[in-house]
């Protein structure tokens, strides 16, 4: 996960999901885990330019992650500029 953050803020968005996708399989990841993991694939996507995934990966998390930190974080993604 360290790399993946570093790979976003350097702005290596395809680095930082390939990153992600090796921490998604490399255990069961926690609930915790994963809405941090869809949101960061979110950041991604936008970042890549692809605003549609970017939104779905931003719902997704809302959707299925409502009480967590990333939820709120999606949220203000989905009502920002980022998505539009």
């Amino acid at each position: 996960m360290l790399r993946a953050h570093s790979g976003i803020e350097k702005g290596k968005y395809q680095f930082a999901l390939k990153r992600l996708n090796e921490a998604e399989n490399y255990t069961k990841p926690t609930p915790q885990l994963m809405a941090e993991i869809a949101y960061l694939r979110g950041v991604c996507y936008a970042g890549l330019a692809r605003p549609a995934e970017a939104k779905a990966m931003f719902k997704y998390v809302v959707d299925h992650f409502p009480d967590t930190e990333y939820a709120y974080k999606a949220r203000e993604q989905l009502t920002g500029e980022v998505t539009k």
